[in-house]
C-alpha cells in the first residue's frame, strides 16, 4: 500500500500524539507506547500500541491509560508502527501537536521527507513570566479546557489527545 496523496493540493493538517511508558526512574527514561494520528476533521487514522524493546518500569497507567496487558496483547514493534504511520501520513502533511517536535524525535520522522512541516502548540500558547524571566507553557489539558471548553478527565489517550488539538 502506497502513501496517501492529498486530493486538493492545499495544506494538509494532521494531529499527532504519542504516549510513553517509563523505562527507568529518570524523568526522561521513556519509550513510545501509543501513537495516535487524526486528520483535520478529527477522524482517527491511526491508533497503534507499541511494545517497547526495553523493560517497562511503569506504564504510568493513571496518566496514559496504558496497561501491561494492552502492551502484551496489542503492542507491535516501533519499527512496524512507524511503517504503518508512514503509510497513512502524506509527505505533504503539516503535523500539529503539543510538543510535536518531541513526538517526531521519538518516531524518528524527518521533516521535508516524511512530512512537510510542523506546528507546535507549545510555542503558540505561552505567556512571559516577568518574575521568573521565562515563559509559562500551558499543558495540553489546560489548553483543551480553556480553548475548547473540554471537561475531560481520566488518563490520556493518543487519539483523543490528537482530536483535542
Amino acid at each position: 500500500m502506497g502513501r496517501q496523496v492529498p486530493i486538493d493540493g492545499g495544506p494538509q493538517y494532521y494531529a499527532l500524539d504519542v504516549e510513553c511508558v517509563a523505562t527507568g526512574l529518570d524523568h526522561n527514561a521513556r519509550a513510545v507506547a501509543q501513537i495516535g494520528l487524526v486528520d483535520a476533521h478529527g477522524r482517527e487514522l491511526l491508533n497503534i500500541f507499541v511494545k517497547p524493546n526495553e523493560p517497562v518500569v511503569s506504564c504510568l497507567t493513571a496518566i496514559t491509560g496504558i496497561t501491561p496487558t494492552i502492551l502484551e496483547t496489542k503492542g507491535i514493534s516501533l519499527g512496524e508502527a512507524r511503517e504503518r504511520l508512514l503509510q497513512v501520513l502524506p509527505s505533504t502533511a503539516t503535523l500539529v501537536g503539543q510538543n510535536v517536535m518531541q513526538d517526531v524525535r521519538w518516531l524518528n520522522l524527518k521533516e521535508r521527507q516524511d512530512f512537510a512541516s510542523m506546528l507546535d502548540l507549545m510555542g503558540l500558547y505561552r505567556v512571559w513570566n516577568a518574575q521568573y524571566r521565562n515563559f509559562t507553557i500551558f499543558n495540553q489539558d489546560h489548553l483543551a479546557r480553556v480553548l475548547l471548553n473540554w471537561a475531560g478527565e481520566g488518563p490520556h489517550d493518543a487519539v483523543r489527545d490528537a482530536q483535542n488539538m
